[in-house]
């Protein structure tokens, strides 16, 4: 059973339903006797549109982060999270995503 004495206030640095689906089901789970309310918010992530190697991608989730920064003021945890695709050694297209 939830508790409503302490909600946790999560801001995520997009509005792009799928992250804002999959940060509330991953912090559902863990923290589970406590309400969580997800949020999000455009920020710039700084980098290509679909970054090209796994330096950027990273990059990419911690510009969103740096970014909630400056715009949030009251938040119990920020996240960015950003997907890129790279090369493999078998030159096949991975995904990559950072949190």
């Amino acid at each position: 059973m939830k508790t409503t004495e302490k909600n946790l206030l999560v801001v995520v640095g997009s509005k792009n339903p799928v992250k804002l689906t999959a940060v509330q089901q991953s912090l559902d789970e863990l923290f589970q006797d406590v309400a969580v309310r997800v949020t999000g918010l455009s920020v710039d992530s700084g980098v290509a549109n679909q970054p090209g190697s796994d330096e950027e991608t990273f990059q990419g989730a911690k510009n969103r982060v740096q970014n909630l920064m400056r715009e949030v003021a009251a938040f119990d945890y920020l996240v960015g999270i950003e997907g890129g695709i790279t090369k493999g050694q078998r030159k096949q297209r991975l995904l990559p995503g950072f949190i």
